[in-house]
Order: structure tokens, then C-alpha cells, then sequence
């Protein structure tokens, strides 16, 4: 396990109490002054957390293609084989049925990224 080097010469945690507040020009009953706090804000930011990484792209991948999606993606694609390259003629209701089961996939999904 590496270690970066910055972190090996931190001593914080060896030294007194005072040292620390002497360090930081701070003390425990005044704190920081209100330039060193706008300082240290325009410096490092806020002390808050990050939002986590959107992840919109998986979730929505998720809601069309996971479970029962997964299922009514193929059986479109199915269906609509069935009916435009291997129907001789093309059934009419090969494609009335690929739209539905589009529809359905979609209505799922949809539903599915309501209640998420």
C-alpha cells in the first residue's frame, strides 16, 4: 500500500494542544479570525460534501433493460424479424404487435423511473 508522502510528514496528532493553536494562529475560545476564515473558504472551498456522480445513464439502462424489460426488448426485436425479413408476405399484425410490445417496454420504464 502506497502512502503519498505528505501524509508521512504529519505530526498533528504527536504535539500538544498549544503548538497546534500556535501553528494555525488560532486558540480554543476565539477560533479562527474572520480573514483566515475567507481564507481557507476561497482555498479549499466550503466544508461540505461533494454531490455523488449522477448516474442517470445507469439507472435509466437499468430500468429498460433490467428484469422484465430485457424481456420485452428481444421480443420486439422477435416480433419485428418475424414480421418484415422473414414474413413472405409481411403480417400486419407481426407489426401491430412489435408496436405494442414497444409500447409497453417504454410504459414499463417509464414507470419504473416514476417510482425510482
Amino acid at each position: 500500500m502506497l502512502i503519498s508522502t505528505e501524509f508521512n510528514d504529519l505530526e498533528y496528532h504527536k504535539i500538544s494542544a498549544e503548538d497546534i493553536y500556535s501553528r494555525f494562529s488560532s486558540s480554543p475560545s476565539r477560533g479562527l479570525s474572520s480573514e483566515q476564515v475567507a481564507r481557507k473558504i476561497t482555498e479549499f472551498g466550503l466544508n461540505a460534501p461533494s454531490p455523488p456522480p449522477s448516474q442517470w445513464f445507469k439507472k435509466t439502462a437499468g430500468y429498460l433493460f433490467g428484469g422484465f424489460g430485457a424481456i420485452l426488448f428481444i421480443a420486439c426485436i422477435l416480433v419485428f424479424i418475424a414480421w418484415k425479413p422473414l414474413g413472405q408476405p409481411p403480417a400486419v399484425a407481426n407489426l401491430a404487435l412489435e408496436i405494442v410490445l414497444a409500447l409497453v417496454w417504454l410504459i414499463q420504464a417509464a414507470f419504473s423511473f416514476w417510482q425510482g
